[in-house]
């Protein structure tokens, strides 16, 4: 079945990401992120959300990885699963170069693109949208395998994200194809053509076999045989307001020691800070933690380099407001993940936040809008040092 986030959320924190192994891990950290205990809603009263006085988490549902097999296994994808097998059994053997690897690549991802959706799973997913998701037209649909976002393997960037019209026709013989848009301010983005759910979902469902996704699975010995995609279905992001900077909060001071704090990763317009343009730079700020009543402190070490061969800002992206805004739901996020996690900390979660000698830490990716308010992308252990 098709569970939104705020289904996923309704019993306990540690339950909502068990969904994992359903829907993959981006769906169930939605559902975490939406719980009561953690961000929750704005209606939920104590919650972090209503505290802020908006929804951060944003509503949607997960498609189950099951669909994914669904397709793979149609009568009329016989063509697909030859050349998914072939090229699997290829990249076990150890036999291809990279050229090599990347004509099969793109031979998988067409076979995907051409594929034939179940029209029972189609027909569910509609029904999803109606429920979860009444009258919103533009949607985004995102990657959710069970090969990323999980511990000693977060795989930022290895798969692609979709925008969608709901309502949106197919062509006749329901075949689909990539394009690449040049977006204003230097952005380059890979869309699906025509725009409509079901070309959208087979686009995330090919990207699980980017060749940099395969090179990563291969290095860190992952089964391909075993991996699967399930979409996760948001809004659009700028729905309600245009998206003004992307952010990325790790729980630790990356390469250092002795500091105790966060490190943020903030990028001006739309562009991604964990799959950015080439030539492009985010800037870095470290948040110090302060001990007792002592404040947080803000040192940039990188200035934001937006548009690829332009200049580097000289002012940061954000406010200060908007990046105590960042270190508060971070503090308020890992705590939460701690206590659900038995395996994340062996110590009081309560020092979890200011253990910069942690084993893990969690990446939170965010987007600010024009508006003012966070929207909370997903979060995932990360770990790096």
């Amino acid at each position: 079945m098709l569970r939104s986030y705020d289904e996923m959320a309704a019993g306990r924190a540690g339950e909502a990401l068990a969904f994992s192994r359903k829907y993959g891990s981006k769906a169930a950290n939605l559902g975490f992120l939406a719980h009561r205990g953690v961000l929750g809603r704005a209606n939920q009263a104590g919650s972090v959300s209503a505290r802020f006085g908006y929804e951060l988490v944003p509503a949607g549902f997960g498609v189950p990885l099951s669909f994914y097999r669904n397709l793979v296994e149609h009568p009329d994808n016989a063509g697909l699963r030859t050349v998914l097998d072939e090229f699997i059994a290829a990249e076990k053997a150890g036999t291809l170069s990279p050229a090599t690897r990347g004509e099969r690549v793109h031979d998988v991802q067409t076979c995907f693109l051409n594929a034939t959706i179940p029209p029972a799973d189609l027909a569910a997913i509609s029904a999803a949208l109606d429920r979860v998701l009444p009258g919103v037209k533009r949607i985004k649909i995102r990657s959710s395998a069970n090969a990323e976002d999980v511990p000693n393997f977060d795989g930022a960037g290895l798969h692609d994200s979709f925008a969608a019209t709901v309502g949106k026709r197919d062509n006749p013989d329901g075949s689909c194809a990539f394009e690449v848009d040049d977006e204003p301010g230097g952005e380059v983005k890979r869309k699906v053509s025509p725009k409509s759910v079901a070309c959208a979902v087979k686009g995330v469902y090919a990207s699980l076999w980017n060749q940099r996704a395969v090179e990563e699975r291969s290095f860190a010995r992952i089964d391909h045989a075993t991996v699967a995609m399930g979409p996760s279905i948001v809004p659009a992001y700028d729905t309600e307001s245009d998206v003004t900077a992307n952010a990325v909060v790790v729980t630790r001071v990356i390469n250092a020691a002795g500091v105790f704090g966060y490190t943020l990763s903030v990028q001006a317009g739309n562009n991604l800070v964990t799959n950015p343009d080439p030539g492009t730079e985010t800037e870095v700020t470290i948040a110090a933690l302060g001990l007792g009543d002592e404040p947080t402190s803000y040192t940039i070490t990188r200035y934001a380099t937006p548009v690829a061969g332009g200049p580097a800002r000289t002012e940061p992206v954000l406010t200060g407001e908007q990046l105590a805004a960042l270190v508060d739901l971070a503090r308020s996020v890992e705590p939460a993940y701690c206590a659900a996690t038995p395996t994340y900390y062996a110590g009081d979660c309560q020092f979890v936040v200011v253990d910069n000698d942690k084993p893990a830490s969690l990446d939170l990716e965010l987007k600010l809008l024009a508006n003012g308010r966070f929207v909370c992308k997903q979060v995932r252990e990360f770990g790096g040092r």
